[in-house]
């Protein structure tokens, strides 16, 4: 494995012990753009330049001037997010960032093998492409493992699926894809989060298309960080609002920010001229490509047909003639109770949602949801709450 000769002088890499401040977005914008090389692709081995909103989040992570604890950059797919991983990672390996920080432990995690070896693989190969770099970096191919030697500075890429998170004392953490986390919590995540109390300025970088769900781990984090509760938490979400046309360009540019530099337009394009042609695609196309909060599964009716019907819903006495239908649940599903009618050529409906109350933080945890939030929105439009634990036994008593 290659190793520095100890006579060999590097151009500036690996140089680490010149003051103990910390790195600068300018700092670190400069070894990437430097030293690094781009992994793959048609251009692959050519140097690193960083997109403008790449350099704009560096700014924003290391020119704190409260520091940053956490950041969260949420894009859609396919804007380079594994790659700006790697260079993080590499900066704190060997760069700015790992200024007299000796003896420091950086991971890297994914849910699962496959997914965490990705930053581990974009890193590695930024290494083979610069012979500097290839003196200094010991990889470990086997077990996911670049070291720094003359610092003993070691980075490791975790899976959830090692269940190795225990007992680690990470000054960095990268989180990729954390969207990709089912409810509110992950024991990876977790155990990384907890494990930083012995380090000074730890960091975590969470970069991530967003989750399905407002109840999901990832999209807890982004409304607590939007919230400004921590002023250590940074936030950057790049996301297109759900209220206006999936299918516009401009809107496409709103949750991919590298649209113009080099993503494939005509290829996003037509995904979304699929998407309008086949309701089965838009979901998919609203999460990965808008990164916006939506469930994958095909519904019956798509999500702008849905929306396309907001609007004042006339009350029921304007409305001549009901059809009424109820749909009846026993312990575990919503009760649903629904009338329609028609004013002049438009049809209105009167919804009403139930579930029994007894029971309702287990049907919550099952359902990866707030027990609270849930009982709610389900109770939201029912004069008074349904106790018990079984709503057919309610019925029968009624």
């Amino acid at each position: 494995m290659a190793r520095r000769d100890p006579q060999r002088r590097t151009s500036g890499v690996g140089n680490t012990k010149s003051s103990d401040k910390r790195p600068t977005g300018r700092e670190v914008i400069g070894f990437v753009e430097k030293f690094l090389r781009i992994p793959d692709g048609p251009h692959a081995g050519q140097p690193l330049i960083l997109a403008p909103w790449q350099k704009q989040e560096i700014h924003r992570i290391y020119d704190n001037p409260v520091g940053t604890r956490r950041a969260i950059i949420s894009t859609a797919r396919k804007n380079a997010k594994t790659t700006l991983c790697g260079a993080l990672l590499l900066n704190h390996l060997c760069g700015p960032s790992a200024r007299n920080r000796p003896n420091t432990r950086l991971y890297s995690s994914g849910q699962s093998r496959d997914q965490a070896a990705l930053t581990f693989d974009q890193a590695r190969k930024m290494v083979l492409w610069n012979p500097d770099l290839r003196q200094i970096i010991s990889i470990k191919e086997s077990s996911k493992i670049l070291r720094y030697d003359e610092l003993g500075i070691e980075y490791k890429a975790l899976s959830s699926e090692a269940h190795t998170a225990q007992g680690l004392n990470p000054v960095l953490h990268i989180c990729d894809e954390l969207g990709q986390v089912v409810g509110p919590h992950s024991d990876l995540f977790e155990a990384l989060e907890l494990a930083t109390a012995a380090q000074r300025d730890p960091l975590t970088v969470i970069i991530s298309t967003q989750s399905a769900s407002d109840a999901d781990l990832l999209s807890t984090l982004i409304d607590d960080g939007l919230a400004g509760h921590d002023s250590h938490t940074l936030v950057s979400l790049y996301s297109a609002p759900k209220d206006i046309d999936p299918f516009a360009e401009a809107t496409i540019r709103l949750a991919n920010p590298s649209f113009d530099l080099f993503m494939n337009q005509d290829e996003i394009l037509a995904m979304a001229a699929a998407a309008r042609r086949l309701p089965a695609r838009e979901a998919s196309y609203r999460r990965y490509t808008l990164n916006q909060r939506i469930q994958e599964a095909n519904p019956f009716v798509s999500p702008s047909v849905w929306d396309a019907c907001h609007g004042p819903v006339a009350p029921l006495n304007e409305l001549p003639v009901l059809f009424g239908g109820i749909d009846l649940s026993s312990v575990n599903d919503l009760s649903a109770f629904v009338l329609v009618g028609k004013k002049g050529d438009r049809w209105h409906s009167h919804c009403r949602f139930w579930l029994p109350q007894e029971g309702l933080t287990e049907k919550a945890a099952a359902d990866h949801a707030n027990a609270q939030g849930r009982f709610r929105h389900a109770n939201r439009n029912v004069d008074s709450p349904l106790l018990g634990r079984s709503l057919t036994q309610r019925l029968r008593r009624q």
